[in-house]
């Protein structure tokens, strides 16, 4: 991961908790990272660390901190980003469709980067299956935030329903997305 999800990450923990308990998360997580480099890579730990971190000392829900985790990488990616975000599609379908490409293209780019793997099937006019390839246990909440985040975005009227885990002994989580 490059540290573009560590700032999302501080962007969502500022904005939803305010500078004095993002200072707080940071010092209950006990990572010393820079959070404002974007260029350098992270390892995948970290979101899982801030998240617990943040569950902690919020006194909230573990599960729903990292989905508000994930949901906050499109509105940071969208704010200083802005290019990659316009060169995935105009709509959710089309940035759907475009994601595992996109993600390929960002390897190029970063060389050190593990990107996310996706792809998508049965393609619809009013749903698509988004698959998502991970040994990652637990990572469901954050792409399901992800996702959301997404059709946030988009300011589009799609759900997302969650299908299949690794954690059932499957090799990847899929996700319906429909509109």
């Amino acid at each position: 991961m490059y540290g573009i999800i560590n700032v999302a990450i501080q962007d969502y923990a500022v904005e939803n908790y305010g500078p004095e308990n993002w200072e707080a998360i940071k010092q209950q997580s006990g990572l010393d990272i820079d959070y404002s480099l974007t260029d350098s890579p992270y390892n995948d730990t970290i979101p899982y660390a801030i998240a617990k971190a943040a569950a902690t000392v919020m006194q909230l829900n573990f599960e729903e901190v990292l989905s508000g985790i994930g949901e906050s990488i499109i509105p940071t990616t969208n704010k200083k980003f802005n290019s990659f975000i316009d060169s995935r599609g105009d709509t959710l379908k089309d940035y759907l469709i475009n994601l595992p490409n996109f993600h390929n293209r960002i390897a190029m780019i970063y060389p050190e980067l593990t990107p996310p793997q996706f792809r998508v099937s049965n393609v619809g006019s009013n749903s698509m299956h988004v698959h998502y390839f991970t040994t990652t246990k637990g990572i469901v909440p954050f792409v399901n935030g992800y996702l959301k985040g997404l059709v946030s975005m988009f300011n589009d009227q799609a759900g997302v329903v969650f299908l299949q885990s690794i954690e059932d002994g499957n090799f990847q989580e899929i996700f319906k997305i429909s509109w």
